[in-house]
């Protein structure tokens, strides 16, 4: 910035803003700059028209400081210093200046408010430099100003800004927020523009020589998290329903192109929580958060809601639905909309219509949502529970194509829990996604489970591809189609595409617990295990309990063959699981692999007993008498695995425990009978083989 007068030979430099001492006279000020950008090629090219522009400058700016009480300090070459009593009163004198300049100066302008020091030579103190600095950010035609200022805007109905991130300012002790004001006539740069500032131009600014961009903490303001709504009605028996209202706002809102909306299993952990919006909004990356409210009282329903800006902790929108129960669908989509137009975002309207998928039989929608309320638990008992509420929906509505949809995935998870025979459980999860697709083919999750099916019981590998490839045009965003899928080709040994679904997953669902450890568990199909490893803590720092994260924990630690640790984690597992005959034979693998062979066999007796009375996959069986190196018992096994499409053979080609009997014909075999001998891909990491063979075949 030049001292002086333009055309004119600079006044000699002196400290602009020297720090403030004891002996003179404080107040708090709101203090604001203006910077004429450009103005030196201006004069350079023109000095009349440099003229007319300072004149215009200052004409304008000594008029808006005498309406509104400022004082005008002095005069920086091509800029200007002054002082308001506060920081509405420096924001309206501002944006006066940009409207009457319009684009005829192409003038930046910063405020900040705070302690100044002042004495015949004028003002003085870390304030007045905090202001030039965002200033110093700003582009022409831009008001810009600091949080202080912003906090003291909040609560005026004039004024309203707009956050673009942390930046860390030249001599500014600590990353500061900077806010645009937001004005008819104003430019509002986005936080790409300030920080493009000088690029590729050949020259440097004076904002970009000033600031050092930090991590923004916010994702952008299009990218929303719907927080679970309170249930507020007094009964506690209505909670699936507000849970189930907050899925059904995610569903609607995903279908605005525009949008990245968090998932619900991310968002879900925020349930009843104490931490501030802004720390939730940090950690799941999003701009604006959704939350509100649901009182169901008989017929009679109110949803309030409010869209905030999480940077600015502004409202963005809010609004009281007093409606009728059977308007229920009605708000939803009203929501969306609102929301949407909040942040001018457009609504797919062939997308919207895809949503309008539940029953218009009330009481069948309430006997889906306890489904949905009992299923999200995961748990085998939780499933039961699920399985009913599903089983009345469709009762209630034969044609409610997501009861259907909804019955199918229980019986995978049953089926593949092994409470309930595969025999049992596949043909009717078959049965009940076919006809959930009869109803509505655009139902993603009714193709993924159908495809989960003919994977694991039918072992139809392309058909089952071919539904999880629809279950994914359908609906790109399903983190439950891109995890099918991505089982279904890591179990085939295609591990990077599966690795890529995956990490695709995670991107729309950051805190996804089972992704980090799917992540990892493909990671040790390829033998990187240190790496799994990383990502199977990842996922136990979300939820320790987890109890799969600890069993696929233990697999790279048997790979590695620290057996101690393998060991503890598989104990972890049982613990977690409540038992449970896959967690049991994990850990009777591992017990019988290192040598500990009579805790091994404790087990295998107690699985084979319990077969007798309740369904124990053969494949398990099989697997503990691998660990013992009893391998004509473990093919024994196998071939009455065969014979009951265990779900655990699907395993057969990559996974692990297989290894010691890989070079048997009979294993061969097995893949051949499968259909898997030149479909699937065999492990090229180095074999997990118990310690004789594995020095015999390392040399």
């Amino acid at each position: 910035m030049v001292i002086g007068q333009a055309g004119c030979r600079p006044t000699r430099p002196r400290r602009m803003f020297p720090p403030m001492t004891e002996e003179q006279p404080r107040r708090l000020s709101a203090v604001m700059f203006t910077d004429v950008v450009g103005y030196t090629a201006i004069m350079q090219e023109d000095e009349e028209a440099a003229r007319v522009v300072r004149l215009r400058h200052r004409e304008a700016l000594e008029a808006a400081i005498a309406a509104h009480g400022g004082e005008l300090v002095q005069y920086l070459g091509d800029g200007s210093l002054s002082t308001f009593p506060s920081a509405v009163r420096a924001v309206s004198a501002a944006v006066e200046v940009q409207q009457a300049l319009r684009e005829a100066v192409p003038l930046r302008i910063g405020i900040h408010q705070g302690e100044i020091a002042f004495d015949d030579q004028g003002i003085y103190g870390d304030s007045v430099n905090v202001a030039s600095r965002v200033m110093g950010v700003g582009t022409p035609g831009s008001v810009l100003v600091s949080e202080k200022v912003h906090d003291e805007l909040k609560n005026q109905r004039d004024f309203s800004t707009a956050p673009l991130g942390h930046f860390d300012l030249k001599n500014v002790k600590h990353p500061m927020v900077v806010h645009a004001v937001l004005q008819e006539g104003l430019d509002v740069p986005t936080r790409e523009e300030v920080l493009a500032q000088g690029k590729g131009s050949g020259r440097i600014t004076a904002g970009a020589e000033a600031m050092r961009s930090l991590p923004d903490p916010f994702g952008d303001t299009k990218s929303v998290a719907v927080l679970p709504l309170q249930n507020i009605g007094g009964d506690p028996d209505n909670e699936f329903f507000s849970d189930g209202l907050t899925e059904d706002i995610i569903a609607h809102l995903s279908h605005v192109e525009e949008l990245k909306v968090v998932s619900r299993t991310s968002v879900m952990r925020y349930k009843d929580t104490t931490e501030g919006l802004r720390d939730i909004a940090a950690a799941l990356n999003v701009g604006t958060v959704l939350e509100g409210s649901v009182r169901r009282a008989g017929n009679r329903l109110r949803v309030v809601v409010q869209l905030i800006d999480a940077r600015s902790d502004l409202h963005l929108w809010a609004e009281t639905f007093d409606r009728d129960l059977e308007d229920v669908f009605a708000i939803q989509s009203e929501i969306a909309l609102n929301v949407a137009g909040a942040l001018r975002a457009s609504l797919s309207p062939g997308k919207e219509a895809r949503t309008q998928r539940h029953s218009s039989n009330l009481e069948a929608y309430d006997a889906y949502l306890l489904g949905a309320f009992h299923w999200n638990k995961h748990t085998f008992d939780c499933y039961q529970l699920a399985l009913r509420s599903f089983e009345r929906a469709v009762e209630l509505d034969p044609a409610y194509a997501r009861a259907h949809a909804g019955i199918a995935s229980c019986y995978f998870w049953l089926g593949f829990l092994e409470s309930m025979a595969p025999s049992e459980a596949y043909p009717k999860l078959i049965a009940s996604a076919s006809r959930a697709l009869e109803i509505d083919d655009t139902i993603a999750e009714a193709h993924t489970y159908l495809g989960s099916a003919l994977m694991t019981h039918e072992w139809d590998w392309d058909g089952a591809e071919l539904e999880f490839k629809r279950g994914i045009e359908l609906d790109p965003d399903s983190v439950v189609a891109r995890q099918g899928y991505a089982v279904y080709l890591l179990n085939l040994g295609r591990t990077q595409e599966a690795l890529d679904q995956t990490t695709a997953a995670l991107a729309i669902d950051s805190l996804w617990v089972k992704g980090y450890q799917d992540l990892g568990f493909i990671l040790t199909l390829e033998g990187k295990y240190a790496e799994a490893i990383d990502q199977f803590e990842k996922a136990l720092e979300l939820d320790p309990g987890f109890p799969t994260t600890h069993v696929c924990l233990g697999y790279a630690l048997v790979h590695l063959r620290r057996f101690t640790e393998a060991i503890a984690a598989f104990t972890k597992s049982v613990e977690a699981a409540g038992g449970g005959p896959f967690f049991k034979a994990s850990l009777a693998f591992a017990l019988g692999f290192s040598g500990q062979r009579e805790a091994a066999q404790t087990i295998l007796n107690e699985l084979v007993a319990q077969r007798e009375q309740t369904y124990v996959q053969a494949a398990l069986i099989a697997w503990i008498h691998i660990g013992l190196g009893e391998y004509d018992a473990a093919f024994d096994w196998l071939e009455r695995a065969f014979e009951e499409h265990s779900a655990l053979l699907i395993s057969v080609p990559s996974f692990g425990f297989w290894d010691p009997i890989r070079s048997d014909e009979r294993f061969t075999q097995l893949l051949d009978k499968m259909g898997l001998a030149a479909k699937a891909r065999l492990p090229t990491r180095e074999l997990l083989l118990p310690k004789s063979e594995f020095r015999a075949e390392n040399g």
